[in-house]
């Protein structure tokens, strides 16, 4: 992975990762996040496996356009989970044309996605630890990603993830995700989901 990303020069990234969620819900978040700009992504997905990420990934190039998509998911960094199997389908879209570029982290170094670990502690804030999220819908995944993506961070200068998304990929682009920028002073400073 360090060898293909200096030699392609790619600066903007994915980190991909299921969220750790209580045993009791049924569903869980598949995250995604760009750790140049703290930018994240959030889906859910029920009893999840790979048919379904894949379906996720097909959606996202569905919305987005092909080239766009290509541009901005060059590549995704993730872990061994068995429910990102298919490298192959992954890759390419149904036309066999390729889209992405996926790899995975060295056994056991989760370390080596520190991004999308870190995730997990900044949803706290709107999620509750031990919430069942069983019955959360994809509205309050974009929603809350919209949250989360319009804090002004001090790594960006007090930008926002937004702004830097939109800086790079556009505007049309976030709107595509189903995102929108959310002035500073309106973000839920409270859970969006508590069950």
């Amino acid at each position: 992975w360090i060898i293909y990303q200096v030699k392609n020069r790619i600066i903007m990234y994915w980190e991909m990762d299921f969220l750790g969620v209580p045993h009791c819900s049924k569903k869980m978040i598949l995250a995604f996040t760009i750790p140049k700009i703290s930018f994240i992504l959030l889906y859910i997905i029920e009893h999840p496996n790979n048919d379904k990420v894949l379906k996720i990934i097909d959606e996202i190039e569905e919305s987005l356009g092909t080239q766009t998509f290509s541009h901005v998911f060059e590549a995704v960094l993730t872990d061994r989970d068995c429910k990102f199997n298919d490298i192959s389908r992954f890759e390419h879209n149904k036309n066999n044309k390729k889209r992405t570029s996926l790899f995975f982290c060295d056994s056991g170094m989760s370390n080596q996605k520190p991004n999308i670990e870190n995730i997990n502690s900044q949803l706290r804030l709107f999620i509750d630890k031990k919430a069942d999220i069983s019955d959360v819908t994809q509205e309050q995944c974009y929603e809350l990603a919209s949250h989360l993506n319009s804090r002004l961070l001090y790594s960006l200068g007090a930008s926002s993830p937004c702004d830097a998304f939109v800086e790079f990929y556009g505007e049309d682009t976030l709107s595509k995700l189903h995102l929108r920028k959310i002035e500073p002073k309106n973000v839920a400073p409270k859970k969006i989901i508590n069950k």
